[in-house]
């Protein structure tokens, strides 16, 4: 199991839908379908109920939800505490209008 593939499927849950998830994640829609469809398969239950409005969780993915943000959480925290003091880590995102850039 790919832990990319455990935040995946957290943040389509939170988000609601594929769409909105990969557009958080920065990645294509197609890639959080792979992500999503390779989790599955190995759990060999549906996580998702995709409709063209998004995407429900069904019951087994309410219940492996809160798991997978757990073990996501702990990962995250094991990275930072092996991290030396001061070093920054994470994405930055930067808005500025299009008018910034060259023209």
């Amino acid at each position: 199991m790919d832990i990319e593939e455990l935040r995946t499927f957290v943040e389509v849950a939170d988000a609601g839908g594929v769409s909105p998830a990969a557009r958080r994640l920065g990645v294509s829609k197609s890639m959080v379908s792979r992500r999503l469809f390779r989790l599955e398969a190995e759990l060999g239950v549906q996580l998702l109920a995709r409709t063209t409005r998004g995407a429900a969780l069904t019951e087994a993915g309410i219940t492996f939800r809160d798991h997978a943000a757990r073990v996501c959480a702990e990962i995250d925290q094991a990275r930072e505490t092996i991290l030396p003091a001061g070093d920054l880590c994470g994405r930055l995102r930067i808005a500025v209008p299009l008018s910034f850039g060259p023209t």
